[in-house]
């Protein structure tokens, strides 16, 4: 497109006339990334007019806008036109044209410059795999040709669609479900492509149905040129609801897939560290034979649709076939890494949909059997599945089972439904906080184990876990732990061992399970809550007791016990001494008599603090014989179930416990790995300490054996 169109097509004036009449290069609406190319444009918004007409919400994750008419000023050297809502003085030497709206500037020049492209345009949609392919189909034309890639958003491809120009042999437009879903046929009219792709077809963005994310889909159809193509992935489970839908625009259909279509995969191999693919191209009866890098169903589907566009395109695909080894997955796309250990982590977060979700898992079946160690599962949720969430999240399970992983943690919200659905033995337990997910994941990795990462890293740190969990790994090398039972005698050393956290809590319990036992107190008794204190009513473990409030010995110590929770911790104890001074006092007196260090007891609830504090490893030796001196039943009443408060569930603390529900936990600190273990057998009790442990999974999963058997029954009281 020429200078001088713009004031025929658009409503404005020129603030400073062009002197010539060249032809525009590229025109960006994002000034980071604009290029030092002649003739390029830029169009400046500002916020209101950006969101309008790009069709976001304010507010939303979308809405990242600023103004570009100050940010363009830090790139004036790589603008030479200027389309703008209001003069920039300070860049009086670049040509500029004013108007009142320039996003619709934005889409009046796109198309104008796809009305006079005379290359060829191809749109690509789907579910999941369209990025992918788009870079594979890239790759290959640009080995020939000038090729344009671009897209996502309508404002993407209309940006894309602007950028057009006589240099370019073809467009590549990604185009994604919100370019679709708004009015009767979204942008597709605007794009006009002779070759329309569908990847793939799952439950969509805002919570779609695939049926309905189909027809959305299918609209990309509508806008086909003339001799146009719609090639789609015969693979698709709602391929019959979709090729109905498309048929509504055009009969002009190819397929692809694993398993059938006009192009299909006869065969594939892998010998050593190659893998060879063998298609077959049932229209033109040939077929083809050549390497690629990875062997995962989605990368072969996606190669299949590249195959299936050079064809339409009738380009030589043989000419391309050296070139298939050559393709890289972006970043976080089943990318992997060794680990210290001679682990494999397999990071897959570059996005999740239910069908990448499927993917990855079918992917690690095919691996988990090279692994000697755990094969393990750190998932996060599929986001924006709305009414869809719970029944999506737990339809994994039965693939996790079959692809054979020995332990699954879930990570981040809407994805804990999948724990319940898993066999005890795999649950690895769902984890909000990543240090205590990456703690219990160390654990659990032997040496050469399989760990799959996936999960949508949209509003959520799960690409952090790579890095911290190498880190971790690196770190537990160099940490020794100590495991003893509480009948073992202790080393001179071992007697000196500590930690910087205090035994307030763990005091409250027992003393509250010995007055119990010298019925000085009932389970049924009943305390007014005092008022909460900031810090521990603030605590992201407290459970909102209401000041005022009566609550029951019971309540107030199934809520100490099994959620550590502060303000449930401090009023217990003002039920027990009479005040939170008293509590206090009674607490340091308590530990004096018991025999423990002077300095154990700091504060009521055992948290850190600016005071000199440590838990010595023999101070857990004396608590744990304390214990031991307690009927069994007293103990039974710290069994961990999940709890209901004002009609929020509270899961138990500990990630352990919820592999198996007979298991329970005094949780504080935010490694939980020093406490007691207490054992049941034959009706006799059992203490374990474990003492800043770095890998105690494997004990657990051997005491979990037994209980599986009824053979026993485990307490773990965890501490740090």
């Amino acid at each position: 497109m020429k200078v001088k169109l713009i004031e025929q097509l658009l409503e404005g004036y020129w603030y400073i006339e062009p002197k010539g009449n060249e032809i525009i290069n590229q025109t960006i609406i994002d000034a980071t990334k604009l290029a030092s190319l002649k003739n390029s444009l830029f169009i400046a918004m500002d916020h209101e007019t950006w969101l309008k007409g790009s069709g976001n919400k304010k507010g939303s994750i979308y809405d990242s806008w600023t103004d570009s008419h100050e940010l363009v000023l830090n790139y004036r050297e790589n603008v030479s036109l200027l389309i703008v809502q209001k003069p920039i003085e300070e860049l009086k030497e670049i040509p500029q044209f004013v108007m009142k709206n320039t996003y619709e500037a934005l889409t009046i020049i796109s198309e104008q410059c796809r009305k006079e492209f005379e290359g060829k345009i191809i749109a690509i949609t789907g579910t999941v795999g369209k990025s992918s392919t788009q870079n594979f189909i890239l790759k290959l034309l640009r080995s020939k040709y000038k090729v344009m890639g671009y897209g996502n958003s309508r404002t993407a491809v209309r940006t894309g669609l602007a950028k057009l120009s006589s240099d370019y042999q073809f467009g590549v437009l990604e185009v994604a479900m919100a370019a679709l879903w708004y009015g009767k046929t979204g942008i597709a009219k605007e794009i006009k492509p002779d070759i329309a792709l569908i990847t793939q077809i799952g439950i969509g963005q805002r919570g779609t149905s695939e049926e309905k994310t189909a027809s959305y889909k299918a609209r990309i159809a509508s806008g086909l040129t003339e001799n146009g193509v719609v090639i789609i992935n015969q693979d698709i489970e709602v391929i019959d609801c979709l090729l109905k839908e498309v048929s509504q625009y055009t009969t002009n259909i190819m397929t692809y897939g694993l398993h059938g279509g006009d192009i299909v995969l006869e065969k594939s191999e892998k010998t050593d560290d190659t893998y060879t693919l063998t298609v077959k191209n049932n229209l033109a009866n040939t077929k083809y034979c050549f390497s690629v890098p990875y062997l995962d169903d989605g990368f072969i589907s996606n190669v299949l649709a590249t195959i299936s566009t050079l064809y339409a395109l009738n380009e030589d695909v043989n000419s391309y076939l050296s070139l298939f080894n050559q393709f890289k997955l972006p970043k976080h796309v089943l990318e992997k890494q060794f680990l210290p250990n001679n682990s494999l982590l397999i990071d897959d977060t570059y996005n999740a949909e239910q069908l990448s979700m499927k993917n990855a898992i079918s992917y690690s079946k095919k691996e988990l059997s090279n692994f000697k160690g755990n094969k393990i599962a750190i998932l996060g949720r599929i986001i924006n599945l709305r009414e869809y969430s719970e029944e999506v999240h737990r339809s994994l399970a039965p693939l996790l089972i079959d692809a054979g992983f020995d332990s699954v943690y879930t990570y981040g919200p809407e994805i804990d439904c999948l724990q319940d659905e898993l066999p005890p033995k795999m649950r690895g337990g769902h984890f909000t906080n990543q240090e205590l997910l990456l703690s219990y994941v160390v654990d659990n990795c032997q040496e050469n184990s399989y760990i799959l990462l996936k999960g949508s890293s949209r509003n959520s740190d799960i690409k952090k876990i790579r890095p911290n969990l190498v880190t971790k790994l690196s770190d537990s090398k160099k940490k020794i732990s100590i495991i003893k039972k509480e009948t073992d005698s202790l080393t001179p050393q071992e007697c000196l061992k500590h930690n910087q956290l205090g035994m307030g809590n763990i005091l409250i319990v027992l003393k509250t399970l010995e007055l119990i036992n010298l019925n000085k107190i009932k389970l049924s008794d009943v305390t007014i809550c005092s008022e909460n204190p900031p810090k521990s009513g603030k605590s992201k473990r407290s459970v909102g007791l209401v000041q005022g409030s009566s609550y029951s010995i019971l309540e107030l110590l199934k809520y100490s016990a099994n959620l550590n929770a502060p303000d449930a911790l401090i009023c217990l104890a003002e039920s027990i001494w009479g005040s939170r001074s008293q509590a206090k006092n009674g607490l340091k007196k308590m530990a004096l008599e018991k025999g423990l260090g002077q300095i154990t007891v700091k504060n009521i609830t055992g948290r850190k603090c600016k005071e000199e504090q440590q838990t010595r490893l023999v101070d857990l030796q004396i608590i744990a014989s304390e214990f031991k001196k307690l009927p069994l039943a007293n103990i039974s009443l710290l069994q961990n179930n999940p709890i209901i408060i004002n009609d929020k569930e509270y899961s138990v603390q500990s990630p352990i416990d919820q592999i198996n529900y007979t298991l329970s936990s005094i949780v504080w600190g935010e490694t939980l790995r020093t406490g007691l273990l207490f054992r049941i057998i034959q009706g006799k009790l059992e203490v374990i300490i474990v003492f800043n442990n770095q890998n105690y999974m494997d004990m657990i999963r051997e005491i979990d054996k037994e209980m599986y058997n009824n053979t026993n029954r485990l307490l773990l009281a965890n501490m740090t």
